[in-house]
């Protein structure tokens, strides 16, 4: 998203500082020659990054440290927002593949299907600065896939898949989260440049609709290099931990 990296890049160059207002929506809007709800993810993207604080009815403004936090400097390792997940040392995300495929068992039973239906599914490699650091596919259904021609194209999406598949917005999705520690397939270990069997964290993350059904399955590996977190937007509900 374009206006995000800018305002991104105009905070960590020192352009804003903390406590600096940013532009409102509208106005981004206007500048930008985007719609309002474009330009109001862009500012939630910058939330979730932790760069910037929103004050219902007052605006957005770069973020000021805790008491007691320093503040961040280059020493810091990176903190980015890939597919809905915050990474700290990550720097940079690469789609590697975009189409149909068979459905694997979790993503199965996550859509109540059986293992090896076909589902599109997005598989990205997030690169930390010593090289890859987690792998993570994203899984909806072809009739999703049909209606929003970004997916098949192997370049970040605008904004996380799930806001693209709008099902009753942010507010009216449950997300489930499900986490493991394992070691690391020779399929994974080949993708993250790691001897097989290293140990990894595996995560699953379940999209629902409020009626319950499935809009958005993701399923990432990460190595020990990287802290990754989800990254939700304010107004919606945190994930069920199991």
């Amino acid at each position: 998203m374009q206006v995000a990296t800018h305002l991104r890049d105009r905070i960590h160059s020192g352009e804003l500082r903390p406590g600096d207002p940013l532009p409102s929506d509208r106005d981004l809007s206007e500048q930008w020659k985007i719609s309002r709800v474009t330009a109001q993810k862009a500012l939630v993207y910058l939330a979730a990054e932790d760069l910037i604080e929103r004050r219902v009815g007052v605006g957005s403004f770069v973020k000021r440290p805790a008491p007691g936090e320093p503040a961040a400097d280059e020493s810091s390792p990176p903190r980015r927002v890939f597919l809905g997940y915050a990474f700290d040392g990550a720097s940079s995300s690469h789609v590697i593949a975009a189409s149909m495929a068979p459905a694997t068992s979790s993503a199965a039973v996550a859509f109540g299907v059986e293992e090896g239906t076909p589902l599109f599914a997005r598989r990205t490699v997030v690169l930390g600065v010593s090289g890859p650091v987690a792998l993570v596919t994203t899984w909806c259904r072809e009739t999703d896939a049909d209606t929003i021609p970004e997916l098949a194209k192997r370049t970040p999406l605008p904004v996380p898949i799930q806001d693209l598949i709008a099902v009753d917005g942010p507010a009216g999705r449950q997300v489930r989260e499900t986490t493991d520690a394992r070691g690391a397939t020779p399929a994974e270990a080949a993708g993250l440049n790691i001897p097989p069997a290293t140990p990894v964290l595996t995560g699953h993350l379940v999209h629902t609709s409020r009626e319950g059904a499935t809009v958005v399955f993701i399923e990432h590996v990460t190595t020990n290099t990287v802290t990754i977190s989800y990254a939700l937007a304010r107004n919606a509900s945190p994930p069920a931990r199991t």
